[in-house]
């Protein structure tokens, strides 16, 4: 099978976009993580 440069460029693109969602989630998950931290005490119902 041969990569062409097309291939490369649709790589490298996904490979921004993950990027950018996954930093997308760590901060949406930050206030939610720091919160358990806070509580982590007591049990969570």
């Amino acid at each position: 099978m041969e990569i062409t440069v097309l291939d490369i460029q649709i790589l490298k693109a996904l490979h921004r976009e993950v990027k950018e969602v996954s930093l997308l989630i760590k901060e949406m998950t930050a206030p939610y993580k720091a919160l358990q931290r806070k509580h982590s005490s007591t049990p969570l119902y």
